[in-house]
């Protein structure tokens, strides 16, 4: 069952949410701007944070609250430069937290932050910029590692002119390339990516930036040397994983065709299914970016969704009652 806990409002352009939990409260991050058929995602974006009392947003998650979600909850602004674009929020340990934000003007700004804290609540953040990378973008959940803490990002690397994936690693104050992953693979353009941990090797999905588009793979054992990506599918942006309850599940964006499209995921080791969690219509980039997380045993979804207006809401759903679908190449 999906609940809205952000509902559509006319003129208004909600998306890429991500959370998290701590001390009994859940943490969503989202992006809010103003809808404009000028530039995708809308314009004047702001980072704000929803928070729910964890009782509560279980009681949302399974149907059963009585009262409407979005007026319990505590909203607030947290970022606001001229257009906030992505408000990506990570657990790192249990007293360590952190955001990637970016600021985007198109031909003007396009500079990314990350700030730290001892608990989800972000005041000060702090450019990242690292010596030979054009960084363009933080993506995926970012995690603790025996190198330091590392944050999935893609870019432009100077010396060869070309964006591609690419693992960045800190101690919170100093920031430097962990790995670098191949692009133009077969002659196409790898950037976005996610990385999750799973019996035993690190799993890489990367997003296929150019059309049919699609999603691709690769594996580590120290997050350095990496397997050569290999396509999964096709017709997909946006990949998010996650390990739980002994399975890897990969969530994206699934273009069906030219009109309707997807929230989707899939169990890539186990099974060849997409598995069809909403559909959307309207503008593919309108939706479709999703976050998880384990809630007591739960896996909770997250994710913006547009029923066709241009104003897209911030859902969350668990894992059933959902379409099953063969894999197409």
């Amino acid at each position: 069952m999906a609940v809205s806990l952000l509902p559509q409002r006319e003129g208004v352009y909600a998306s890429f949410p991500t959370f998290v939990e701590h001390n009994g409260k859940i943490y969503i991050y989202y992006r809010e701007g103003k809808s404009s058929v000028y530039q995708v995602h809308g314009l004047f974006g702001k980072v704000k944070r929803m928070l729910f009392d964890k009782s509560d947003f279980i009681k949302i998650l399974r149907g059963e609250h009585t009262d409407a979600p979005w007026n319990i909850a505590d909203v607030k602004v947290v970022f606001s430069e001229e257009n906030e674009l992505d408000a990506i929020v990570s657990k790192l340990e249990d007293n360590l937290y952190s955001i990637c934000t970016r600021n985007f003007v198109a031909g003007k700004d396009n500079t990314c932050f990350v700030s730290f804290n001892s608990e989800p609540e972000f005041i000060e953040r702090k450019p990242v910029r690292i010596k030979g990378l054009n960084l363009c973008a933080f993506y995926g959940k970012a995690f603790k590692s025996p190198y330091g803490y590392v944050f999935p990002a893609y870019g432009v690397l100077e010396r060869d002119g070309l964006q591609r994936p690419v693992l960045l690693v800190t101690d919170t104050e100093n920031w430097d390339i962990l790995s670098i992953l191949p692009t133009m693979v077969n002659g196409n353009r790898l950037n976005e990516c996610s990385v999750a941990y799973h019996q035993g090797r690190w799993h890489i999905f990367i997003r296929e930036d150019d059309p049919p588009y699609g999603i691709w793979h690769a594996e580590s054992e120290d997050l350095i040397n990496w397997s050569e990506p290999e396509k999964l599918f096709s017709k997909a942006h946006a990949p998010m994983a996650i390990s739980f309850d002994g399975k890897l599940i990969l969530g994206f964006r699934y273009l069906i065709d030219n009109h309707k499209k997807a929230v989707a995921y899939t169990y890539p080791f186990d099974e060849s299914l997409i598995h069809i969690a909403d559909v959307y219509y309207g503008n593919v980039f309108d939706g479709g970016y999703c976050d998880f997380m384990d809630i007591d045993g739960c896996l909770a979804m997250l994710y913006y969704w547009d029923s066709g207006s241009g104003f897209p809401e911030i859902k969350l759903k668990t894992l059933d009652e959902v379409i099953a679908v063969e894999i197409a190449a």
